[in-house]
């Protein structure tokens, strides 16, 4: 904000002064204004002055009729400028494996907001970003599934007041996985072994590479749980096939990013 200053000199003689006066705040000079014919000078305060408390005094140099002379100091205080913070933030529900931003705006009737911002994930430690003209952005990665809250602030810094927090909130659902069977042989002779490969992949996040793959045949679950590996994939070895019709289908149990998820079934008739 602004305000304005007003100096005048009262004249050692029936002469209006002349010349100049300066303006200080403490010992840094603020201007150097001209007095006008009725001895006074006029000067809106340009650039505002930052918060604070401040000292201002005008020194006269004087003229020909008049001695120079410094007035008694002028306390002004200047209050902060009120500051106020909105975000715009990613969805409030999402599939694990995608990240959430947001785009923060610090604002004021007093030009750009300096400093920086901090977010709270979760309750955890604060984190701080810089703002740029008033504004900042960041971006949680693949969050966890499960609810959560992000409190983003703005304290006071500078010739700014603290601004209301923003709480945003949103949900994080395990990612849908799929399945795929492929057998070794889909026409494999009686007594033969057989290898069954499931490779398990999700939309949102790629290839899985944890979690355990059970194998059945005609519903009824073939050895123990495989472990998916670092390449998606699940084995299961049968030594010797059994002659007749056989109808698999592999089911991954799920972690806490994945959703459990089952294969087509997959035919096979050994002779």
């Amino acid at each position: 904000g602004t305000t304005q200053t007003k100096v005048c000199i009262a004249p050692a003689t029936n002469t209006s002064a002349t010349g100049v006066i300066q303006i200080l705040d403490g010992t840094t000079p603020l201007t150097t204004q001209p007095l006008e014919g009725s001895g006074c000078s006029h000067w809106y305060i340009s650039p505002g002055l930052s918060a604070g408390v401040h000292s201002l005094t005008a020194f006269y140099s004087g003229d020909s009729n008049n001695p120079s002379g410094t007035s008694a100091v002028v306390t002004v205080t200047v209050d902060p400028a009120q500051s106020y913070l909105s975000a715009n933030c990613g969805g409030a529900s999402f599939t694990y494996g995608r990240s959430y931003s947001c785009n923060v705006n610090i604002g004021s009737g007093a030009g750009a907001v300096i400093g920086n911002i901090t977010y709270v994930l979760d309750g955890g430690t604060p984190v701080v970003v810089a703002l740029t003209n008033g504004n900042a952005q960041f971006t949680l990665t693949t969050p966890a599934p499960g609810a959560h809250s992000v409190v983003i602030g703005y304290a006071a810094q500078g010739n700014f007041t603290a601004a209301s927090s923003s709480t945003q909130n949103f949900n994080v659902s395990q990612a849908t996985t799929q399945v795929q069977l492929t057998p070794s042989n889909y026409f494999p002779a009686a007594g033969s072994p057989l290898t069954l490969t499931a490779t398990v992949s999700s939309y949102s996040d790629g290839t899985v590479t944890t979690g355990l793959v059970t194998f059945y045949d005609n519903g009824t679950a073939l050895g123990s749980p495989g472990a998916v590996n670092g390449a998606g994939q699940a084995s299961l070895v049968i030594p010797s096939l059994a002659a007749g019709s056989h109808s698999y289908t592999a089911k991954y149990g799920g972690v806490t990013d994945f959703a459990p998820g089952s294969s087509n079934y997959v035919s096979i008739s050994a002779h």
